[in-house]
């Protein structure tokens, strides 16, 4: 459901002020019951590395900013994602 180059992570603060990963993943997947499947894949992979409970968010495709020279933007992409210009897929429950 995506490639190499289409996840931006880094860290967010939650509510209770402590922070946590948070993972934006550029999603290929239109069935809603796939990106379900891949979202929970992406959240226990994750977890298996870091041992944390971490915030991830499938993206449409294109959506993650890119440096001049092509790169990912880590920064831009938190900062987008903070200011609600990054809309994530909404995910059946």
């Amino acid at each position: 459901g995506f490639h190499q180059g289409d996840i931006a992570a880094f860290s967010v603060e939650t509510e209770n002020g402590e922070e946590v990963p948070a993972v934006l993943v550029h999603c290929r997947v239109s069935d809603p019951e796939e990106r379900v499947k891949l979202h929970d894949q992406i959240r226990e992979k994750v977890r298996s590395i870091t041992g944390m409970n971490c915030v991830v968010e499938l993206v449409p495709p294109r959506t993650l900013p890119r440096t001049s020279s092509g790169k990912l933007s880590r920064a831009k992409a938190k900062k987008l994602y903070l200011s609600g210009e990054i809309e994530p897929f909404k995910l059946a429950a």
